[in-house]
């Protein structure tokens, strides 16, 4: 049987033109951390939430979400 585990990032990540690389390597330092951690990558699956407020006025968010998995144990 398998454990399976999400870790949610944001879709768009607003950075510096001189910080791009640290950006998107900090996004394959989560799959690296949690390889170390016995988890293996799975998949990206994208998801979108939208927060209801009183007013009528919806707002969506879009994410990723890395999907990890390992043996149960």
């Amino acid at each position: 049987m398998k454990e399976y585990k999400y870790i949610s990032v944001p879709e768009v990540v607003v950075t510096k033109k001189d910080k791009v690389n640290e950006s998107v390597n900090a996004y394959f330092d989560i799959i690296t951390q949690e390889s170390i951690e016995g988890w293996q990558f799975v998949q990206v699956a994208q998801i979108s939430l939208v927060t209801k407020s009183w007013a009528f006025k919806n707002t969506t968010e879009k994410r990723n979400v890395y999907i990890f998995a390992k043996d149960a144990e």
